[in-house]
């Protein structure tokens, strides 16, 4: 196993993924998540996002295996806009 990585501040480029985690967190409830959430943590917030969204297992992965959380962010912004724009490509 790989030892998580260190705390890291969400930037501001990136609250609205925590927005969206937090979406996705009220639905499930809280039994489905670590006491307390850490959404003001950059990694906490790509890793649980990668690990919740509905994509294929690959591209899953790919996301898990990120091991830089802001680099993790930035790519999980790409896919939920290219998703949300409809590209064919991101399906």
């Amino acid at each position: 196993l790989l030892e998580p990585p260190d705390p890291t501040p969400l930037p501001p480029a990136h609250e609205a993924l925590a927005d969206v985690l937090k979406q996705i967190m009220a639905r499930l409830g809280d039994g489905h998540f670590l006491t307390p959430p850490r959404t003001d943590d950059a990694a906490w917030v790509g890793y649980r996002l990668a690990e919740l969204l509905p994509v294929p297992a690959q591209i899953k992965q790919q996301l898990l295996e990120i091991r830089e959380p802001i680099t993790l962010l930035d790519e999980l912004a790409l896919l939920l806009s290219e998703r949300s724009s409809g590209d064919p490509e991101s399906e």
